[in-house]
């Protein structure tokens, strides 16, 4: 089967669909994502979206409530990059002790406003409230 753009749209929500019910290794996700042809996903904090990119285009616009219903709180956004609170909330994640609604809830109030995975490079960079970052290499 080919994988035209509404072919892997309807890939890319299964996989979110089934990474928010479980979620597993992160590396395979992204192995996954890459064999679609994707080489960039972002989260917007502001928006709870992700988007998935190719090297010449936006794919997908994915609202988080499409794949995983969350109360309807606002994010609690800190003003300033806690590195040490976006450690922890990756390591809970890993370890199952998060949701991915629950680690978003946990980068925004480590003032994560932004988030891009670079897959074909294996990194990873968390963009705060006052222009700082984290980089992490998976």
């Amino acid at each position: 089967m080919e994988n035209n753009p509404s072919e892997i749209q309807k890939k890319i929500k299964t996989l979110c669909l089934d990474r928010a019910q479980s979620p597993g290794d992160f590396t395979e996700f992204t192995n996954t994502l890459m064999s679609l042809g994707i080489i960039r996903q972002t989260y917007d904090v502001l928006e709870n979206s992700l988007y998935f990119y190719s090297k010449e285009t936006m794919l997908y616009r994915l609202p988080v409530s499409e794949i995983e219903k969350s109360d309807s709180a606002p994010y609690i956004i800190g003003d300033t990059l806690d590195v040490a609170k976006v450690k922890s909330a990756i390591e809970d994640l890993e370890e199952k002790k998060l949701s991915i609604i629950e680690f978003h809830r946990e980068l925004a109030k480590a003032g994560v406003v932004y988030v891009s995975v670079f897959l074909n490079k294996k990194t990873i960079y968390y963009f705060g409230q006052d222009a700082k970052y984290f980089l992490e290499a998976y």
